[in-house]
């Protein structure tokens, strides 16, 4: 396949490159190969799949870091394919040497409820990469966004990622958000699982 023979190119380089445009189409084209095996039914494919973007990840990550950034923001700017936008998306979170959470908090700004739930997603999926940045970032979607999704989608985020310093804005929401997410489940109980969530990893580490 071609991000095979990408890949191992990719893996010769010790150093970072400049993003010229024949490594801009392949990166486009290595995409779109993984979107195409991540859509199938049958389980070896997806396996393939998932070794895939590691691949994809660690090829795009070869290449110069202000680069790949600018164009990776171009395809999620500019390009119609949703597969494609997907991708640019998930590898600007994967960049090792950005602050993910920097990336994110402008999807937070976007116009679109839909990308700001996604945000939200994406924040709460950062695990030991997550920060103090994210947490406050989650904690602003919480309590001041319009959405009602995009609420219920920081909360079950911080399920994930809070830390004590997220419990204020939980118990706010416990007590004051009366909204509920386009399955009718109330802000209010995903804020509480949030809490719980946060005190029993507090209670874990004494």
């Amino acid at each position: 396949m071609i991000f095979e023979v990408g890949v191992r190119v990719g893996r010769i380089w010790a150093k970072m490159r400049r993003l010229n445009d024949a490594a801009k189409n392949q990166i486009v084209a290595f995409m779109l190969e993984c979107s195409t095996q991540l859509v199938s039914d049958e389980s070896f494919a997806l396996e393939q799949a998932e070794e895939m973007l590691v691949d994809l990840f660690e090829f795009i990550n070869t290449f110069d870091d202000s680069e790949t950034y600018d164009f990776l923001r171009q395809l999620l700017r500019e390009r119609k394919e949703t597969a494609l936008v997907n991708q640019a998306f998930d590898a600007l979170i994967q960049m090792p040497r950005r602050e993910p959470a920097q990336f994110l908090a402008e999807v937070l700004r976007h116009s679109d409820a839909g990308w700001r739930c996604a945000g939200c997603r994406a924040l709460g999926n950062l695990g030991a990469r997550s920060s103090s940045k994210a947490i406050q970032l989650l904690c602003t979607a919480l309590l001041q966004d319009e959405d009602a999704d995009v609420r219920y989608a920081a909360a079950e985020a911080l399920e994930e990622v809070g830390d004590e310093t997220a419990l204020s804005a939980l118990q706010f929401t416990i007590e004051h958000d009366k909204g509920v997410d386009y399955e009718t489940f109330p802000i209010a109980g995903a804020a509480q699982k949030a809490v719980n969530a946060i005190q029993r990893r507090r209670s874990e580490l004494l």
